[in-house]
């Protein structure tokens, strides 16, 4: 049979690398604690897409959205 290609887990990798940078920013650190958890929750779910050998790449591109929309929605203001 045909070999998969590897799913390409760049985008999502640079997404969740971005954790800390964005951890640090007012807008998490200030954001609803509704929209911290939820931002949590998508890395979290993210970090496991990533760790999966097996993962697809609609797996990959589903949690990258979900992380880029969680991310999106803190709304801490600057202090």
């Amino acid at each position: 049979g045909e070999k998969t290609p590897e799913a390409d887990k760049t985008a999502l990798q640079t997404e969740a690398d971005k954790e800390n940078a964005t951890k640090e920013s007012d807008k998490y650190k200030n954001a609803d604690q509704v929209k911290k958890a939820a931002y949590d929750k998508a890395l979290a779910d993210a970090k496991k897409v990533l760790a999966d050998p097996n993962a697809s790449q609609d797996d990959i591109n589903k949690a990258k959205k979900a992380l880029d929309d969680a991310e999106a929605a803190l709304n801490g203001e600057k202090t």
